[in-house]
């Protein structure tokens, strides 16, 4: 038996070595599928196509940027349910592949917590000090320390001058700059509902991150997460960038519905023909672990978390605390026929704002009647008006609707300009205003949550008692509505409590009260 020589087996090793890691450079997925086996050992790896899919991606968009060209698309959104490895993928093994083949490279990398971006950055230095990275990329680069001997997770730093910062949406992103970035998970589920938090996600991408990167027109920007409103950070960056070229959007919800958007899946079936056949099989996108007895589990935990996290949609049509079903929309001119047989009495409910800034909500104006048991809402309006200009827009709006001087109602909300409004109403107007208040029967205030206010209208509305006047208003109120309490705005559904509230409890008094005659 012929020996091989001691230097023939280096060699031999050496050209293995090589081969390992030429695949690695031209092979995201794989790299990322052999750190998860040296990281992870004990879990093994659940294989399924939107796993190669997004590390396909990843790599088809990051490495123009390595190789100094510009991509094709410099910020990607990409929607996908929890516990997809998003993380893992993006997080995780993206920064090391990159340092692999660019150590010098600036990255940026984010989480709604500063806790959490670290443990992602700790998980990729793993990586870089395992035994198996240091076999196929040798002394490549490493991982400066820092002054207690250990190596920074917050700004970790690679002997060639590359740096990652690691940092929550509330972090400093001063004097840093990035040509990949990752926002993953920006939000923190519990926040879904805080408006305070949306702003400033929004905020953060706009003024804090955006503006990090080092090349604009080269520097790649991936944002990854599941839904969780009509206003988080994905609804900012499709209102803001829309159908620009240089932005994509991946949607991959957890059954398919047609919503789901996967962008060159040509080419991804062209270097990966053997998932032709598994995309959405069955409806599911990763059906070995999103299958159908998880899906019911899921679902009992409420509409909202499924439609938001799993489902990628914040604004069902069906409706979420109220179903767009429950509302009946009669024509005008029935409702017509009925104002002039009976005369009917119009009552205005007013939610007003401060500002005419576009960010903040707008004011609202709902204009209703009651016949019977059954409430009519004939009007809705609203607008971003300046406070200094509110008096004169209201006042033009209820004339519009219906004002009447003999019958008519105007209820403004006591929060935040409405008490100024009410007084110059009444000192420049000959209108009929008040301060609303809430029915003391009804046991609701203006100082308990919004989704507790609206619980109390909801047998109401699901009973058919409120009905909508067929206008052009309908469609805006009734997206408004449905969509509460993950909508934008909620200026309708305000109005829509208080209206409900007033014509229960104080409108059906005056309808069982007869006057003496004397």
């Amino acid at each position: 038996m012929t020996q091989i020589s001691r230097s023939t087996q280096e060699d031999l090793l050496r050209l293995q070595l090589e081969i390992q890691r030429r695949q690695y450079n031209t092979d995201f997925y794989t790299f990322f599928k052999d750190a998860w086996a040296e990281i992870d050992p004990y879990t093994d790896l659940q294989e399924n196509w939107h796993i190669t899919y997004l590390a396909w991606l990843a790599q088809y968009l990051v490495e123009p940027v390595l190789n100094k060209k510009r991509p094709p698309h410099t910020t990607i959104l990409i929607n996908v349910p929890p516990r997809s490895l998003k993380s893992w993928i993006f997080n995780q093994a993206l920064p090391v592949w990159i340092w692999s083949k660019q150590p010098s490279l600036p990255l940026m990398t984010v989480s709604y917590s500063e806790e959490l971006a670290h443990g992602f950055s700790r998980k990729s230095q793993e990586i870089i000090k395992s035994k198996w990275f240091k076999r196929i990329y040798g002394d490549t680069f490493s991982i400066d320390q820092s002054e207690g001997g250990r190596e920074a997770v917050g700004e970790t730093q690679t002997s060639k001058g590359g740096i990652r910062l690691s940092t929550g949406t509330g972090g400093s992103t001063v004097g840093k700059g990035f040509m990949v970035g990752v926002v993953d998970d920006p939000l923190k589920p519990q926040e879904l509902k805080s408006k305070k938090a949306l702003q400033e996600n929004k905020e953060f991408w706009d003024h804090s991150f955006d503006t990090r990167r080092n090349n604009p027109l080269m520097a790649v920007a991936f944002v990854i997460m599941q839904r969780l409103a009509e206003d988080d950070m994905s609804g900012h960056l499709n209102e803001k960038y829309g159908t620009d070229e240089d932005y994509l959007h991946v949607n991959l919800p957890a059954v398919q519905d047609g919503s789901e958007k996967i962008p060159y899946l040509d080419l991804f079936l062209k270097a990966y023909p053997e998932y032709k056949n598994t995309i959405y099989k069955r409806g599911y996108l990763f059906g070995d672990r999103f299958d159908e007895s998880f899906i019911r589990k899921v679902q009992k935990k409420g509409t909202i978390f499924w439609n938001t996290q799993y489902q990628q949609n914040p604004l069902p049509t069906d409706g979420l605390v109220f179903r767009r079903d429950w509302f009946t929309i009669i024509p005008f001119k029935d409702f017509y026929a009925l104002d002039k047989k009976h005369n009917l009495k119009r009552t205005f409910i007013t939610d007003t704002a401060y500002t005419s800034n576009t960010l903040n909500d707008p004011s609202g104006i709902m204009t209703y009647t009651m016949y019977g048991n059954t409430i009519y809402i004939t009007d809705y309006v609203d607008d971003h008006i300046d406070s200094a200009d509110l008096p004169e827009w209201l006042e033009k709006q209820v004339r519009r609707a219906g004002y009447d001087n003999r019958k008519s109602v105007v209820t403004i909300e006591p929060k935040g300009s409405g008490k100024v409004v009410v007084s110059l109403l009444k000192k420049l107007t000959d209108l009929n205003v008040v301060e609303y208040q809430y029915p003391k029967a009804a046991k609701v205030n203006i100082n308990i949550k919004k989704e507790e206010r609206a619980e109390a209208i909801v047998p109401m509305v699901e009973t058919g008692r409120v009905v909508l006047v067929e206008g052009a208003w309908n469609e805006k109120f009734l997206n408004q509505v449905t969509t509460f309490p993950l909508a934008k705005h909620d200026e309708a559904i305000d109005c829509l409590v208080m209206g409900c509230l007033r014509a229960h409890y104080v409108d059906s008094r005056y309808k069982k009260f007869t006057l003496k005659r004397t």
